[in-house]
């Protein structure tokens, strides 16, 4: 099932997309749970306290918080939730980048165009599912890629990092670099010991990221020109 916040302080755009969704999960057969908030500070108390979102709906322009300021608490929690923006407003852009939103609705909204993007939007969030699996102990232990942060390596020794729990174990960063690399999930080797997943990342310079937990890592000098290329070109498919 999938669970899914609308934002927005028009009840009238509200009850429209809510609609929508609906009409999209009948012709599909997909289940969804959609849960209606009316102000930015609402949708992050809720969002904090009673679990995460798979896709919310904001809007740009609302009173006390706004959209762009809204995803940023979000983002502080959960970097993975799809964010799509339903808005008048095409003027904000450059703030919209350090949010990484997934799409951006224009109103008044087509409902042709509103299917495809949640038809993408869930098609990504299928394709996100997928574990990284290593034994450890004797014993096979899987995570979910979307929950790894970074990978590093001290000799022959990978550690994996997620939000809460360090995970340790034998291998190198070659092969996990190669099992992971035609995934949906994208990881960026931006040292010889790292491997980080581009979803975490909140800030890129051009000789360090910075993750979302405040954690920074240096790019090695000889693969910044390289990283930046690939940086550049998965922001141009965004």
């Amino acid at each position: 099932m999938l669970r899914i916040a609308i934002c927005d302080d028009d009840i009238t755009i509200v009850e429209q997309v809510r609609q929508y969704l609906e009409d999209i999960a009948k012709n599909t057969k997909r289940q969804i749970e959609v849960v209606e908030f009316y102000s930015g500070v609402r949708l992050v108390e809720v969002a904090s306290k009673k679990g995460r979102f798979d896709i919310i709906y904001l809007d740009i322009e609302m009173d006390i918080m706004n959209g762009i300021n809204t995803a940023l608490k979000i983002r502080e929690k959960d970097i993975n939730v799809l964010l799509i923006y339903v808005s008048s407003h095409e003027g904000y852009y450059q703030q919209l980048f350090d949010v990484e939103p997934f799409r951006f609705i224009k109103k008044p909204i087509d409902r042709d165009i509103f299917k495809e993007i949640f038809l993408k939007a869930s098609q990504r969030l299928e394709m996100k599912v997928r574990d990284f699996h290593f034994q450890y102990n004797k014993c096979i232990i899987k995570i979910p890629l979307k929950d790894i942060m970074y990978f590093d390596s001290e000799r022959r020794t990978i550690n994996i990092h997620t939000e809460d729990k360090i995970y340790t174990y034998y291998d190198k960063l070659d092969s996990v670099e190669e099992s992971v690399k035609n995934d949906s999930i994208v990881f960026i080797r931006i040292h010889k010991s790292y491997l980080v997943n581009y979803q975490y990342i909140k800030q890129w310079e051009y000789t360090q990221v910075t993750l979302y937990n405040g954690y920074t890592i240096k790019i090695s000098e000889e693969r910044r020109k390289k990283i930046r290329k690939i940086y550049m070109d998965l922001l141009g498919k965004r």
